[in-house]
């Protein structure tokens, strides 16, 4: 495949756009999730920082094994762009899902956000992850797989401030004409989980073709991988212990504090 001029023009901010798909979800979790949680769904404060803890948890778990699952994966199509296209609907319905009050019973509640809060950092993984890959495997120069990463950077601070921005302005928008709090963060989140999935897409369908097929002995040596050896091996690591520990005293800490 040639390194033609296509690549430069709609590959290279094709690809870039993505980045907002990255920062939208993550602005929309750390920034309001909680929040929304206790204050609109009414969800007790311990148990909301208790369901944002466990997904940070399964977080942690989750990375490795998608990158792994992209690293070996022998679809004709790829090792990367399967994935950011087969896990887009998922992850743009649970996004809405995670900001919708169903004014369930307490313990239904905590249930469901849990369920949703491991979905998405699931699907959120499953696409963004393969989609960063996807920069390093791009056919052409490392001059433009570079360029690729500044602009995909400056999309995701852009997407940064999308979404931790707008989300207030919609909803005292959408609130001042309807007087329906619940409602109101359903259209702004709604506007948002559009915002992800057109970002994601257009960066899977301009790059169409230009993503490296590993040869097969390639494929085949990365398949020899041992996934779960070298997780273990991760975790006999002392700074990594200590950082979890600090991220589970966090969690259970300053998120389980009653907002005022």
């Amino acid at each position: 495949m040639g390194k033609n001029k296509d690549f430069t023009t709609k590959g290279m901010i094709g690809y870039g756009i993505a980045g907002v798909g990255n920062a939208v979800p993550a602005g929309l979790f750390y920034a309001y999730f909680i929040f929304f949680m206790t204050t609109v769904a009414g969800v007790n404060p311990a148990v909301a920082g208790m369901v944002s803890f466990i997904a940070v948890l399964w977080d942690a778990l989750n990375d490795p094994l998608i990158g792994f699952l992209s690293d070996t994966c022998k679809s004709k199509y790829g090792r990367r762009r399967p994935f950011m296209i087969s896990g887009l609907i998922p992850l743009v319905i649970v996004i809405v899902l995670m900001f919708t009050n169903l004014n369930l019973a307490p313990t239904a509640q905590a249930a469901y956000f849990i369920v949703l809060n491991i979905l998405f950092w699931f699907f959120f993984t499953w696409v963004d992850v393969p989609t960063i890959a996807l920069g390093d495997a791009l056919n052409t120069t490392y001059d433009n797989k570079t360029k690729c990463r500044t602009v995909w950077t400056i999309c995701m601070m852009i997407g940064s401030i999308f979404g931790e921005s707008l989300p207030p302005a919609i909803i005292d928008f959408i609130d001042q004409r309807l007087h329906n709090v619940s409602l109101s963060w359903f259209v702004m989140i709604c506007v948002l989980a559009v915002m992800v999935f057109l970002a994601y897409f257009i960066a899977w369908n301009a790059t169409r073709g230009l993503e490296v097929i590993p040869k097969a002995d390639e494929q085949h040596q990365a398949v020899k991988f041992n996934f779960l050896k070298e997780y273990v091996t991760a975790f006999k690591n002392k700074g990594m212990r200590h950082s979890m520990l600090g991220v589970a005293l966090v969690y259970m800490g300053f998120d389980m504090i009653p907002l005022k």
